[in-house]
């Protein structure tokens, strides 16, 4: 037995490494680190990696990648990547971004690499040097709504230290790396805030690169000062465009193939002190479909010049306005000469505006793609249908699916980016299920979500991060989703393990329910926000769709509770289901209209009568 044990949940791996920063952990602050270091012989290794928040690793100024998948600080996940080495000297080397809005962490980068022997060849301690990241401006905008990446990039190539990442990038100004130690002067990985450290349980993102499909429209604007936001890129990027009348673009249609080569410039008649104003270039394409991705861009220009980008899912009324939605844009400055440059983070975009300021040479692009990052489904799910609109709206929902699926199962890949317990328990699992039959993105979220109890006894609503610490805001009709949902995991896969390492989560919600059960057998004035969804469904006093919801958790939970063996739990949630079963219609059903109100409350009956109470009693076999 304890063999059997040992191979479910195994023992965490020996670290060598220590967590390493350097100076403070303001929000939004980048930091380089770099290590140089001798391979004795041609070797194949294993670099172990992650960050607080995201890194972007390289191995003698290549990419090998990014991550970690999102979590919170008493859950990281660490990375492996399989690396040939040759004899010789080599550097490893990454860029740290801390985001910051979790006020329960600090920065930290952790990482080693281990040859086949075991030996190690360099690990993060204070041997490793560190520098500030000044190329990323710090105040940039701030777009609060998103829980991923909520912070615009503004990117100043001047100020990135020369090949940094590779062997001949000098080491003039860089610093000894800080370890950070825990309470009692330990240097252990296991150092808080990261008290558990566990490797990815999901692939690394597919990736491929994309070109625009045509483009969209062509333009000038006034560059004009934003005074209220001046930091906010999606001003100036929602600006209307002006038929080029002083600004230059030429070839814009390099955009859309492999030849690239487009010019762009800003005007330049101001030069005589007369003419009034400067007029920037702008060109808005559309990849005709929603993608998400990272810009790489391949260009030649002056130092200063600025390419904005601005994206947004859609076009209101025809224009691109992404100021009064999804304010999500970042900016790359150029160096003088050739350069190339991508993104940090990815963006869910289907048009993509491109703006020049501070440009009065000709500037050209050689390439601009976006590098599509997806989560590597496997289509098993199959579905096939004579009617047209049935068959596509089958389409649209597999696609919607693969969009909201990264390292994370998000509500949408756009606006906020987050992880919302009842959304994916509900929705999101069983539609990959059905299409995918993927069980890893699945098991990842209810592990993830399943270590997020708050002290009401419920689950947060979010467990992608960035903020942990609002328990306040629960909504408790997630927790029960998941409960359902945990136990639907269990039957499409037949992975029993969880539902034992979780059953303590699921007594509590139960437990904490039966804290607003009324001598009735119903639950009433249920505390928090009981979301249910946005239609204005009664949910005063005796919520009938949230006491419907409730009694198949009840029904989910027995067939828990005897899986487990838990005879106690089993006979209170048997005890508390038959009293809310006998009791449901008596207290909601209105014989006059022959159908369940929404609530019963002090005054009466509720005269909103709602499709969601009337399915939800049939669902669960209430009537």
């Amino acid at each position: 037995m304890m063999n059997d044990i040992s191979s479910l949940f195994p023992a965490p791996r020996q670290w060598y490494a220590s967590w390493i920063w350097l100076g403070e952990s303001q929000p939004n602050i980048e930091k380089l680190f770099r290590s140089r270091f001798e391979v004795p012989k041609e070797t194949v290794a294993r670099l172990y990696v992650t960050a607080d928040t995201r890194y972007r690793v390289y191995l003698d100024g290549e990419r090998l990648g990014d991550g970690p998948p999102a979590s919170f600080p008493h859950l990281t996940y660490y990375d492996c990547y399989s690396v040939t080495l040759t004899s010789g000297w080599h550097v490893l080397a990454a860029s740290v971004h801390f985001i910051g809005q979790n006020s329960g962490s600090r920065g930290g980068f952790l990482a080693e690499l281990i040859d086949e022997d075991g030996n190690v060849l360099t690990a993060t301690n204070e041997s490793w040097l560190a520098c500030e990241g000044r190329a990323w401006e710090i105040a940039s905008y701030n777009f609060s709504m998103n829980h991923f990446s909520p912070y615009q990039e503004i990117f100043d190539a001047r100020r990135m230290p020369v090949a940094w990442n590779t062997l001949d990038g000098s080491e003039e100004g860089w610093r000894q790396a800080e370890v950070i130690t825990g309470r009692n002067g330990n240097a252990v990985p296991q150092t808080g805030p990261w008290s558990c450290l566990v490797p990815r349980d999901i692939p690394f993102l597919r990736e491929q690169h994309l070109v625009a499909e045509k483009i969209y429209a062509t333009g000038e604007i006034t560059d004009l000062a934003a005074r209220k936001r001046p930091n906010d890129l999606s001003i100036p990027l929602s600006a209307a465009l002006a038929p080029l009348k002083y600004a230059t673009i030429q070839h814009a249609e390099g955009f859309c193939g492999d030849d690239g080569d487009i010019l762009m410039q800003c005007s330049t008649q101001h030069f005589d002190h007369v003419f009034d104003g400067v007029y920037c270039p702008a060109v808005i394409l559309d990849f005709g479909r929603i993608v998400t991705g990272r810009i790489a861009l391949d260009v030649t220009g002056p130092a200063g010049a600025q390419l904005s980008f601005g994206y947004a899912e859609r076009l209101i009324d025809g224009h691109f306005n992404i100021a009064i939605e999804g304010s999500f844009a970042d900016s790359y400055i150029l160096k003088d000469g050739g350069q190339t440059w991508q993104t940090r983070a990815w963006r869910a975009f289907r048009y993509l505006r491109i703006q020049l300021r501070e440009c009065f040479e000709p500037l050209r692009i050689h390439r601009l793609e976006v590098i599509e990052e997806q989560y590597p489904f496997v289509e098993k799910g199959r579905f096939q249908s004579s009617d047209e609109e049935l068959q596509k709206i089958w389409e649209i929902s597999r696609a919607t699916l693969q969009l909201c699926a990264k390292e994370g199962l998000y509500d949408t890949p756009w606006r906020e980016t987050a992880q919302w317990l009842g959304d994916v328990a509900a929705v999101t699992v069983p539609g990959i299920h059905t299409c995918y039959a993927d069980l890893q993105i699945t098991g990842k979220f209810f592990r993830q979500s399943g270590l997020t109890s708050q002290p009401t006894g419920l689950l947060s609503n979010l467990s992608n991060v960035l903020r942990t610490e609002r328990f306040l805001g629960s909504i408790p009709d997630y927790s029960l989703w998941w409960l359902m949902g945990l136990m639907e995991h269990y039957r499409f896969s037949g992975d029993a393990r969880w539902l034992h390492e979780f059953y303590p989560e699921a007594v509590r919600i139960i437990r904490t329910h039966r804290n607003w059960m009324t001598e009735e057998g119903l639950l009433c004035n249920v505390p928090f926000w009981m979301f249910i969804d946005w239609a204005p469904v009664d949910r005063r006093g005796f919520s009938a769709a949230y006491n419907a919801i409730f009694a198949g958790a009840l029904k989910t939970f027995c067939e828990w509770a005897e899986h487990v063996n838990d005879s106690y739990w089993l006979n209170i949630a048997q005890s508390m289901l038959h009293r809310l079963q006998e009791a449901f219609v008596p207290m909601f059903f209105n014989e006059e209209k022959g159908v369940l109100v929404d609530a019963v409350t002090g005054q009466g009956p509720s005269a909103t009568v709602s499709e969601h109470t009337q399915a939800a009693a049939l669902l669960w076999d209430l009537v």
